[in-house]
């Protein structure tokens, strides 16, 4: 299990350290969401204790306690410099923008939302800290840094409890199940269906299957 000492570490010299990681990207439908976990002084890992690892790595009673405990320890104010926060883009917003821009916005609006005093950024692969801030990219760093770690798995709890309230809306859809990744369950409901209003109508797989039943309409 992940440990906060590189944390602690970056606390001698920063006030406050925001982490980053997203969930959803790779998926056709559903929101883009990003899950932000900011520790500041006075932050004590001996009162996070939630034997935290990658999150694709623990199942999914485990992610659920993780996320209870410690939403649960911040309404209770129990969770001394500790903060999670979390940034969302609809699937409306990214079939008008694109993914890039998506993301970009939303990296904008953790800066301007997230900044207090001399801060330092820690996003997982694939993210980029914006010009000016100060910050590291890790390569699998929600396997590697526990406050990443806390943010993959808020995000990821997060957005697959709005995935399953969504399936009674769409009930052609196990949303519930696929959590609108394109898999050969959700691929058949959408040749069969067409796509919804939750889906991105930009990504190609589906202009590939509107294309090819014009009697489909979103």
């Amino acid at each position: 299990m992940l440990n906060w000492d590189f944390e602690q570490n970056l606390l001698w010299e920063y006030d406050t350290i925001v982490s980053l990681d997203e969930v959803g990207r790779g998926a056709w439908a559903g929101p883009l969401v990003f899950g932000a976990t900011i520790l500041s002084k006075g932050f004590n890992p001996r009162l996070v204790d939630l034997q935290l690892d990658d999150s694709k790595k623990l199942s999914k009673i485990k992610r659920e306690i993780i996320y209870d405990y410690a939403v649960g320890g911040l309404n209770n104010k129990n969770l001394r410099g500790l903060e999670l926060r979390l940034f969302e883009k609809s699937p409306a917003d990214i079939s008008a923008n694109g993914l890039a821009s998506s993301i970009s916005a939303i990296l904008q609006q953790v800066v301007e939302n997230c900044t207090h005093g001399k801060t330092f950024f820690l996003f997982d692969g694939g993210l980029k800290i914006p010009e000016g801030e100060n910050g590291s990219v890790e390569v699998k760093g929600d396997g590697r840094f526990a406050s990443i770690a806390l943010s993959a798995n808020y995000a990821k709890v997060y957005r697959d409890r709005l995935m399953a309230t969504l399936e009674p809306e769409y009930p052609r859809f196990s949303f519930a199940k696929h959590m609108g990744y394109g898999t050969k369950m959700h691929i058949t409901e959408l040749k069969n269906f067409g796509p919804t209003k939750i889906h991105r109508l930009n990504y190609k797989p589906i202009q590939k299957i509107i294309s090819a039943n014009t009697t489909f309409r979103v």
